[in-house]
């Protein structure tokens, strides 16, 4: 928490509901949420990612309750900028 307000930098490696590697990075203070496709390592480049926040489509709050972060109403476009869905959501368990 900072100034009254959560900040919350987290990434981490996943798999996409395909099996394939996935890595998911979350912003709260740039407002960006970004799913790099087929990498599941920082710093690695993506061919593909999916993006949502502020820079990307839309802002969206988040609600944080011990080692949970929660977001629904989260627009998500291709980094080409196709819509993917307009109403996602995402859980985050730290720690």
């Amino acid at each position: 928490m900072s100034g009254g307000m959560n900040d919350v930098e987290v990434g981490g490696a996943g798999a996409g509901p395909d099996g394939a590697p996935i890595y998911v990075e979350y912003s709260s203070t740039a407002g960006v949420l970004k799913i790099r496709l087929g990498v599941d390592k920082p710093f690695a480049t993506a061919d593909h990612s999916i993006n949502g926040g502020v820079v990307h489509t839309q802002p969206f709050d988040i609600a944080v309750s011990g080692q949970t972060i929660r977001a629904s109403g989260v627009s998500l476009k291709t980094d080409n900028g196709e819509p993917v869905d307009d109403n996602a959501s995402f859980e985050i368990q730290c720690g």
